[in-house]
């Protein structure tokens, strides 16, 4: 078989941008997963000390995650550029293989040091000095590490499997493609219109027009990832050296012996025929959550996480959009992670997973039913976004009846915020409302006298309204 260690076509280039924008967006699944397990004050089994330096982890994992997103938006740029798609395709976990030569474990687990290690490992570098602080973790990772995977037989149309092991080997292939394709006349390789460029989701988001900004891209995410040619001091506070502190504190005890959840593994609602498989005698299998609350909480994750992605790609490869829809979507994404996945994910890893004494906890699903796929047409894709966002809100209300039904203790029931929505004048202008239901005020109110709350809090309050032009 022919492994390939250079670009030689555009479809070489688009296929590396691909598998880059698929790792980007498997590792912020991931990542949020960890910080979701870690406990908060007045959790079960930790101090309020130890409750603040496991925060400060959380938001540190949530930082990073947000900044592999930033990385797919900017790959997405990437491919715009040179007249491809935005591509937030991905397998779902525990993921078999990936279409990489990376020998990296795929799975969703909650924060211990074993899922720390890993996550150290998936951004190390691809050198780091000898003597240095961090230089033991070049042969600490070699034992997580497979051996290359044999993709495709050799083929004169299709791309051919190319050598890497790293993360950052990976867009050093796509840094050279950039430079070397179309040497006589760089325009013959940028090919995509600049207005399809994205400058306004993150605030380091670039515009790719030329090699120039090929290369800073490129730049960026290596240096926030890996800290890649950097200095300690850059190491530090990329991804890498970020991840190798939250393990430090692990191992020194710092936020208590049991600073996160017990998650289950890779839960899902569904399991698939292709979804069990071993990999280096270890068995990796998803978990399906069986216990009723863990199910319908994930349903409205799931759901609320699909939509995400699919307004979040309408954004990047928007069509007829005038600014302000433009500036919607974009609000809409962000106040879908922030303000509904966030906290349902949090609340999820505090429900039990299966409807059995002692059960593990659940944690949230990342499953995707079908690919994230563009949906073309404005006025049917801008309708099908408010009747989903009425029916996960719809399924969110009657949540809350359920928890009190199933006895779920005050503690573990933190703040729920979902998405209502509430047309006027039909589609032509939306309100759209945030409901937050604090649960917990409920759920004493449900468990009697001589419980704080009397009642549940309910506030409902106008979140953003928009009005919505020509369609």
């Amino acid at each position: 078989m022919k492994i390939k260690n250079r670009v030689e076509t555009r479809q070489d280039l688009l296929y590396l941008l691909a598998q880059a924008s698929e790792l980007e967006h498997s590792l912020a699944c991931q990542y949020l997963f960890a910080a979701f397990s870690l406990k908060q004050d007045g959790d079960p089994g930790i101090t309020s000390e130890q409750a603040q330096i496991a925060q400060k982890w959380r938001g540190t994992i949530i930082g990073i995650a947000v900044q592999e997103m930033l990385h797919l938006g900017l790959a997405s740029n990437l491919l715009t550029s040179i007249g491809g798609a935005p591509y937030f395709r991905r397998a779902n976990f525990p993921q078999g293989k990936m279409y990489t030569s990376l020998s990296l474990d795929m799975r969703l687990a909650g924060v211990s040091k074993k899922t720390l290690k890993r996550f150290v490992c998936v951004e190390l570098p691809p050198h780091i000095e000898p003597g240095t602080r961090y230089s033991h973790w070049t042969c600490d990772c070699a034992e997580l590490r497979r051996g290359d995977r044999a993709l495709r037989a050799e083929a004169q149309l299709l791309p051919q499997p190319f050598n890497y092991t790293t993360i950052g080997e990976l867009y050093r292939l796509i840094e050279n493609g950039f430079k070397d394709l179309y040497p006589e006349d760089a325009s013959k390789l940028f090919i995509g219109p600049p207005s399809a460029q994205i400058t306004t989701m993150w605030k380091t988001m670039t515009a790719v027009t030329n090699r120039d900004s090929a290369a800073t891209v490129i730049d960026l995410i290596l240096r926030q990832g890996e800290g890649a040619y950097g200095n300690e001091e850059e190491i530090a506070q990329a991804h890498f050296g970020r991840f190798v502190e939250i393990y430090d504190g692990l191992e020194k005890g710092l936020a208590g012996p049991m600073p996160a959840f017990p998650v289950v593994e890779n839960p899902v609602l569904t399991v698939f025929p292709d979804s069990e498989f071993e990999i280096d005698g270890e068995m990796l299998r998803p978990t399906v959550i069986t216990s009723e609350v863990g199910r319908e909480a994930n349903e409205i994750f799931v759901s609320l996480y699909e939509l995400g992605m699919q307004i979040l790609l309408r954004y990047f490869a928007h069509t007829d959009e005038t600014e302000e829809q433009r500036y919607i979507l974009k609000e809409a994404f962000s106040s879908l992670m922030r303000f509904c996945m966030a906290p349902l994910g949090t609340a999820i890893a505090r429900l039990p997973a299966f409807d059995i004494p002692d059960s593990p906890n659940a944690g949230a699903c990342f499953d995707f039913y079908s690919d994230t796929l563009l949906l073309p047409h404005k006025n049917s894709t801008w309708i099908y976004f408010t009747e989903r966002l009425g029916e996960i809100a719809a399924a969110a209300l009657q949540l809350p009846l359920l928890l009190f039904q199933k006895d779920i203790p005050c503690s573990l029931t933190p703040w729920w915020v979902f998405l209502a929505i509430s047309p006027s004048r039909g589609w032509r202008r939306c309100a759209t409302s945030m409901l937050l239901v604090s649960t917990r005020d409920a759920c004493h109110r449900a468990h009697g006298p001589g419980t704080t709350g009397s009642a549940p809090s309910s506030h409902l309050f106008l979140f953003w309204p928009w009005h919505v032009h020509s369609i």
